[in-house]
């Protein structure tokens, strides 16, 4: 019997901007219930790579499947529909609308009326959004905003959420806490999870996996003690202990 296709693969993906290698066939893939980080120094590709899995830009050579699916070609919003959630590293929220009435109306994207409005409600009473239900979003302070555009980007149901730097601007305490909601939520809807992250304390404390780039490329792949521990890792991001 065969091993289920995983919820999210990418297959060789490159991209480039001129003479710039941005992304150099870059391969992984990222099962149910997994949480995996990609790292890297500035300009590593990180920001390219997850535009290229969202849709927002085409690979010059490569594939991206989506529960085995090739999604290459779709627009974001087609794999929306399909499966896949993300957020941005400046939330991107309903700035005319109160809080619930944003989650409701992303909902309503890619779910019937009754479980759309189910769904809303359940994500902001995960999320610790209920007493703010009614507040207009400009209102909204920042660690709010975060956890939105987190309830925003689980709205649709996804298979595979993509969270580009979700803790980016938040105290460290705000950070921790919205990580392990994620973590939580992932394990209990089965989601895969990718992120990409600044802070390494969230990336080595909540991440199953970590993947490294360098220049476009992948230069370790692994459990998170084993890239914290790499010579090449080390050498090229981390520094030395």
């Amino acid at each position: 019997m065969s091993a289920p296709a995983p919820l999210l693969s990418a297959t060789t993906l490159a991209r480039a901007f001129g003479g710039v290698v941005a992304v150099d066939a870059v391969s992984f893939s990222l099962a149910a219930g997994e949480t995996l980080a990609v790292i890297g120094p500035n300009g590593a590709g990180k920001s390219t790579l997850f535009a290229l899995i969202a849709g927002q830009l085409r690979p010059d050579r490569g594939q991206v499947r989506l529960e085995g699916r090739d999604v290459t070609r779709l627009p974001p919003h087609r794999r929306a529909r399909l499966g896949l959630g993300r957020t941005f590293q400046a939330p991107r929220v309903f700035g005319a609308l109160g809080l619930g009435e944003g989650v409701h109306l992303a909902a309503s994207l890619c779910l019937p009326a009754a479980r759309a409005r189910a769904r809303a409600r359940m994500l902001i009473a995960r999320l610790g959004l209920e007493a703010l239900t009614d507040r207009p979003v400009p209102a909204l302070a920042y660690g709010d905003l975060r956890r939105l555009d987190l309830a925003l980007a689980l709205a649709t149901s996804p298979r595979v959420l993509l969270l580009d730097e979700p803790v980016a601007g938040m105290a460290p305490a705000e950070r921790a806490q919205l990580m392990t909601l994620v973590r939580a939520i992932a394990a209990e809807e089965n989601l895969g999870v990718l992120f990409t992250e600044h802070d390494m304390d969230v990336v080595f404390g909540h991440a199953g996996r970590v993947l490294v780039l360098d220049h476009g490329r992948v230069i370790a792949d692994g459990p998170p003690d084993a890239v914290r521990r790499d010579p090449v890792v080390r050498q090229r991001y981390l520094g030395t202990p």
